[in-house]
């Protein structure tokens, strides 16, 4: 037999035995219905096919208030909830700007002070208190600030606007407004001139007194003649004539030189922690301290018998006893051996 006839007459048959079963459930629902309405009258069956359905009902609207105060209120415990008295948060501390002064800052070493020029005068420092830290070893000595420097860091609100080798420095702040109070300008005082006098102990304690004025010796003054040398001379071992063009380049610029010629710190004895000296760390070639026989390594331990520890210390001394001096004898260290260098200056 063909397969696809087969198809067909299965097909048919499906849908001949769904019509039927369809055709029976819309029989069997209108006899049912026949039964029921069977001992009904006429008007009654009217009455029943047009009888509508029922209203439906709406349950009325209850307000949403109600409900919430009864949970939220109650917690769902039956217990009120605690009442949280609010207090009024203490109003924050007044922040009180206040500088820094500045001779807490740093202090005055020593003054070059240019008449001629005042915007050209210039002081060395150091920096102490909250600056401390920003000094580094090899500028333990100081570092120099001329007319309208200003301090570093979060200080940066002082400048430098005088230089006055009697008064001092003197700053004024650039940010008045930053304060509660604007700082009035501030001078820093230069520092007490170091004493001459040499502390010997006598029989009797301690007494002050001069040390001896170093003397030409004859070498020196054959080799001086009639006119003093205009350059610095070399006469014997660790023997010198500074020149008058070097003496006055001396009396003017030594914080030029202090500056370029030369770096140093403070030396400290590492056996006693304590500061003895200065310590050459380099030196420039052609420069008037490598004339003097200077090098790498030298420490400098005292001028004319007079201990010192900082190149403060030496230049205030020497300055100081310019009118007694006229030969200076510095007692040098280096690798565990002393030696010393006598220069003749030229007379005032």
């Amino acid at each position: 037999m063909n397969l696809g006839l087969v198809k067909v007459v299965l097909w048919l048959a499906s849908f001949g035995l769904l019509g039927g079963g369809v055709y029976a459930m819309v029989q069997h629902h209108q006899t049912a219905e026949a039964r029921r309405l069977a001992g009904v009258t006429a008007e009654e069956q009217t009455r029943i096919l047009d009888q509508k359905p029922p209203e439906e009902k709406k349950l009325p609207e209850l307000p949403y208030e109600p409900v919430k105060n009864a949970f939220h209120t109650m917690n769902w415990t039956g217990k009120p909830p605690e009442v949280k008295v609010e207090v009024e948060a203490a109003p924050p501390p007044v922040q009180v700007k206040r500088h820094e002064p500045v001779d807490r800052l740093l202090q005055v070493l020593f003054i070059q002070q240019d008449t001629n020029d005042p915007d050209r005068s210039i002081g060395v420092v150091k920096y102490i208190g909250k600056l401390s830290g920003y000094q580094t070893r090899d500028q333990a000595d100081g570092r120099v600030l001329a007319v309208g420097d200003v301090l570093p860091m979060a200080f940066d609100y002082w400048k430098l606007v005088r230089v006055d080798a009697s008064e001092g420095l003197t700053f004024t702040c650039l940010r008045p407004g930053d304060f509660d109070q604007a700082p009035a300008d501030e001078t820093v005082k230069p520092p007490v001139p170091i004493s001459g006098d040499i502390p010997l102990i006598g029989g009797n304690g301690v007494t002050e007194i001069r040390s001896p004025f170093p003397e030409v010796d004859a070498q020196t003054a054959a080799a001086l003649g009639d006119a003093w040398p205009t350059e610095t001379v070399r006469v014997g071992r660790g023997q010198y004539i500074l020149g008058t063009t070097d003496a006055e380049r001396l009396e003017t610029e030594y914080l030029d030189i202090l500056s370029t010629d030369v770096r140093h710190r403070t030396w400290r004895n590492p056996r006693t922690g304590a500061h003895e000296g200065i310590e050459v760390l380099e030196v420039r070639p052609g420069s008037v301290l490598s004339d003097f026989g200077v090098v790498a390594g030298d420490v400098i331990k005292s001028v004319n018998g007079h201990p010192v520890s900082s190149v403060n210390e030496a230049i205030t001394f020497a300055k100081n006893n310019a009118d007694y001096y006229e030969v200076w004898e510095v007692v040098v260290a280096n690798a565990g051996k002393e030696r010393t260098i006598t220069v003749s200056t030229p007379p005032k």
